[in-house]
């Protein structure tokens, strides 16, 4: 089977060490195909969309975290009540490597905002606060 998108639902939650970084690198193989694909100006290979409680597996295997939150800043937008979690956060989140040491503090940051954003009820943010839009891939000239 050759699935256009992939849905995963906390999939390495139950896995031992070992295993679950093996799946992160298959997912990570996967992301560099759509990247060489990306390239020569064809489509993506693969979609993958990843349920995670787990910050570090987001960051890591994915290329956007997207938060969900019930601590956002719902009475500036006249709510009577908090009408439950909505996106708070979306951000790209580049495909960091592991054994980059120099990556590690970008990686540390994002993790930090993310913490604070999506978790922090001290902090609520307002909704469209920390929503960067998504920029499209350059389209290739047909020849």
């Amino acid at each position: 089977m050759k699935p256009e998108i992939i849905l995963l639902d906390e999939p390495f939650g139950a896995l031992d060490e070992s295993t679950r970084e093996d799946l992160q690198q298959l997912l990570l193989s996967l992301h560099e195909e759509n990247v060489a694909k990306a390239r020569t100006g064809t489509s993506p290979a693969y979609t993958l969309i990843i349920v995670t409680h787990e910050l570090n597996e987001a960051l890591l295997v994915g290329d956007r975290v997207v938060g969900l939150s019930q601590y956002w800043d719902w009475k500036s937008e006249n709510q009577p009540c908090c009408p439950g979690a909505t996106i708070i956060y979306d951000k790209a989140a580049p495909i960091f490597k592991t054994e980059h040491a120099e990556e590690r503090e970008e990686f540390a940051h994002q993790r930090e905002e993310i913490r604070q954003v999506v978790f922090d009820p001290a902090i609520p943010s307002k909704r469209t606060e920390h929503i960067v839009p998504m920029t499209p891939p350059p389209v290739s000239p047909s020849l």
